[in-house]
């Protein structure tokens, strides 16, 4: 079983390139969820290396600051003593910078490699290399781009001495309905609580065991490639089912057989009778019609999936609001900036603002292309594909693409739950 207290963390700051052709690739996700029908649509900050600097949004700047530097101040101030940060060359020099400044001990920085090298798996093998998780142990791991989320909980999680892997999922009823994101599922807890649910953001994981699943390490890459539900050929559902259906890339009755003992066949008839439902009319995905599944059952599914013996899993609702708030497209960063901009105090919903922003305005200039280029990159963006914000020249967002009650209200969400944790 895993340690109880949790010290170790990774900040995944790397994302694969997505080349020149970056704006079609764009474009058509766009396209793609449109006709899938959902109601949250996005243009995507993809990264590109081919226009003579490198577009990696983990440091672009929110409220001038870079971007991760929100989530790796939080790790460090959460109780983390060890922090690998992965990224590429402008991510290691802000977070040495940084580090040194606030005398912060025990975060390295881990260059992510050549550009053939970048997925998932790679960053997570480097950040274990650094950090040499011992058996038993559970690691942190979250992506740099959540800038307002609560460590606490994580670091000091109630099930960190009986589970594996642990993940509590973003879900709609702790996070409201004011930040646009599409549920993929609903999950079901045992008093038959009903949440519109997403992937988790943030993790903790006993690697030393998970990479013995059947997979290898090919898992991480699948899992973040299946998060692109509306990619061509569906890659969520293709995921699926190798991972409860298949062996070795063929279908397999026993696993089948297991699959269907663990979610029960009265389930089962239900979400195919759900899903053919859906295809006779046409409907687009939405809460009401997409799979639902009990948190118990998808628990077992994982169990079973992975393969790995004396394997434990803990899913729970996320009680975090703005451990959803990921910074995934440029409408995601103009609600994030709107934010800050229409708090009373940013601390209100990002404790240690005061302290980031002393940083850089003492730092200055981070002397890199695309913090120091971004202002106006983003603004550039913003033309291109009709989203109607601009930054003006000292960095003051403007912008009509959120009313000021979705802003206020999700600010509200979180000042409420930031009022929880300290009574």
């Amino acid at each position: 079983m895993s340690k109880a207290q949790v010290t170790k963390a990774i900040l995944t700051c790397s994302y694969n390139d997505s080349g020149p052709g970056l704006e079609q690739k764009i474009r058509d996700d766009y396209q793609r969820e449109k006709a899938a029908g959902k109601t949250s649509l996005n243009h995507l900050i993809l990264r590109n290396i081919h226009s003579g600097y490198d577009s990696l949004k983990f440091n672009l700047l929110l409220g001038g600051a870079p971007l991760f530097l929100y989530t790796l101040y939080t790790m460090h101030r959460s109780g983390i003593e060890q922090a690998a940060v992965v990224g590429n060359q402008e991510t290691g020099k802000i977070t040495k910078a940084f580090c040194e400044q606030l005398r912060i001990k025990g975060f390295e920085f881990v260059h992510e490699g050549k550009p053939e090298e970048w997925s998932l798996s790679n960053t997570l093998r480097r950040g274990k290399s650094r950090l040499k998780p011992s058996e038993g142990e559970l690691i942190l791991v979250c992506p740099g781009d959540t800038p307002f989320i609560s460590m606490e909980g994580l670091v000091d999680n109630p099930y960190a001495t009986g589970y594996d892997f642990i993940a509590p999922f973003n879900n709609k009823q702790n996070s409201g309905g004011f930040y646009p994101r599409n549920f993929h599922y609903v999950l079901v807890d045992e008093q038959g609580q009903e949440y519109p649910a997403k992937e988790a953001t943030a993790m903790l994981i006993n690697f030393p065991k998970l990479d013995k699943n059947r997979f290898g390490e090919e898992l991480y890459d699948k899992a973040f490639g299946a998060r692109k539900s509306y990619d061509q050929g569906n890659p969520q559902q293709k995921f699926i089912a190798e991972l409860f259906l298949k062996e070795n890339g063929k279908f397999s009755l026993q696993r089948a057989k297991k699959a269907l003992s663990i979610v029960g066949i009265r389930q089962s008839v239900k979400e195919i009778s759900r899903y053919l439902s859906k295809r006779v009319k046409g409907e687009g995905e939405n809460e009401h019609n997409a799979p639902h599944m009990s948190i118990k059952s998808l628990e077992g599914l994982i169990e079973h999936a992975f393969g790995i013996p004396d394997f434990h899993v803990k899913i729970y609702p996320a009680p975090d609001p703005a451990a959803m708030l990921d910074i995934d497209s440029y409408e995601d960063l103009v609600f994030a900036e709107s934010m800050l901009q229409q708090a009373e105090n940013p601390s209100e919903i990002y404790p240690y603002y005061d302290e980031l922003k002393t940083f850089c305005k003492g730092q200055g200039s981070f002397g890199c292309d695309f913090p120091e280029r971004w202002h106006k990159y983003a603004n550039a963006q913003f033309h291109k594909y009709s989203i109607k914000a601009s930054y003006t020249s000292d960095g003051h967002l403007d912008q009509k693409v959120f009313p000021s009650s979705k802003i206020k209200g999700e600010i509200g969400l979180i000042k409420e739950f930031h009022g929880r944790k300290e009574e």
